[in-house]
């Protein structure tokens, strides 16, 4: 039970100091570490926190957006994108790593601030969550 409870305050401490998270106040979070690029990477680590008291789900899908005045915009390439159509199970108080692609191959990414949304199933509730990250 202190294994729990240390994993969500670890988890909501992280989601703080880099303030990558998203839905919070869900009981669902995720981050990208590092959060910092000089250039876009082929691929970085998406870190999904469940705080919530219910068992999340979701698919290996997942949308690049890009920052432009001031609004989210859809990366053009993602509607090329597919992906295998899995479900991953995350109970409560779980954190999962995992490593996804940013496909720099595909579109142009520009100095500026960019975001990973996904949609999570918690119980009767779908949330889209998201992380951000930073080419500079």
């Amino acid at each position: 039970m202190k294994s729990i409870f240390a994993t969500i305050a670890a988890g909501v401490l992280i989601c703080f100091l880099y303030g990558a998270c998203k839905s919070a106040d869900a009981g669902i979070s995720m981050l990208i570490t590092p959060n910092t690029f000089e250039k876009v990477p082929a691929n970085v680590k998406l870190t999904v926190i469940n705080t919530s008291d219910t068992i999340a789900q979701y698919g290996a899908n997942y949308v690049i957006e890009e920052l432009q005045n001031e609004e989210w915009v859809r990366m053009p390439f993602n509607d090329e994108l597919a992906f295998i159509d899995l479900l991953y199970i995350q109970p409560s108080g779980e954190t999962r790593e995992y490593t996804i692609s940013l496909y720099p191959d595909m579109g142009e990414y520009k100095k500026g601030k960019y975001r990973i949304r996904k949609n999570i199933n918690l119980g009767d509730e779908n949330v889209d969550v998201t992380a951000e990250f930073e080419i500079k």
